[in-house]
């Protein structure tokens, strides 16, 4: 049994903790290699928009498109590449508001669908419950660097 409940509270959890180590770097500054802040959103709200595509389709009885056929690599310098002439405000509502109708169409989706064999946005396969953790696994992996590089700049 999947519990979607608990699920969504991690997202929320790891939302105002993302929001709080970004706000720890200055605009301008390089936190993943060659992004700032405002690109390593840019990255997260080109992936949620991908995966609420696909929860969409799900929804609707349709099956997801593979929105990067060229490769993660690709479609994250795309998503970039996409809102760089976008003030970093205007990328962080993006975020929120990709992240938001993301979680919202989790919410809705039916306990049975879950275990559903589905195709992600990247083309790799399995359960539709490991797309939706794999958007949350997605953001501690990159909250856990934002940490290191923190406490590296403070050894340093």
């Amino acid at each position: 049994m999947h519990d979607i409940t608990t699920l969504v509270h991690e997202f929320e959890q790891m939302g105002q903790a993302l929001k709080a180590i970004l706000n720890q770097f200055a605009p301008d500054e390089e936190i993943y290699p060659s992004w700032t802040r405002k690109e390593v959103l840019a990255h997260f709200a080109g992936w949620y928009d991908a995966a609420a595509a696909a929860l969409d389709a799900l929804l609707n009885g349709r099956q997801p498109e593979v929105v990067a056929p060229l490769g993660p690599d690709y479609y994250n310098a795309r998503t970039v590449e996409e809102r760089a002439d976008l003030p970093y405000e205007h990328v962080v509502r993006e975020w929120q508001m990709n992240r938001g109708q993301f979680l919202e169409q989790v919410r809705r989706l039916p306990e049975s669908l879950l275990t559903q064999q589905t195709v992600f946005p990247w083309g790799e396969t399995g359960t539709v419950y490991d797309l939706i953790a794999g958007q949350l696994h997605h953001e501690r992996y990159h909250y856990d660097e934002f940490v290191e590089r923190l406490s590296s700049r403070s050894r340093a």
